[in-house]
């Protein structure tokens, strides 16, 4: 995970339980697949549907459906 920390990284709003929240965000290939990882925590979401890969509690949403 330190390695993203170096990466280029920009804020994308993750909706927990707990509400919505800005996280750090930075793209990388696994497999030829893209998928945006979180520099913090590592977890890695899908570039399509914005599902957290290792839980469905996190999900990543635009800022203008923030709740």
């Amino acid at each position: 995970m330190e390695g993203l920390r170096k990466l280029p990284s920009f804020e994308v709003y993750v909706k927990t339980l707990y509400g919505t929240k800005p996280r750090k965000f930075c793209f990388v290939s696994i497999r030829g697949k893209r998928y945006l990882a979180d520099v913090v925590t590592g977890s890695l979401y899908d570039t399509f549907t914005g599902a957290c890969m290792s839980t469905h509690q996190l999900k990543l949403v635009s800022k203008t459906h923030e709740s």
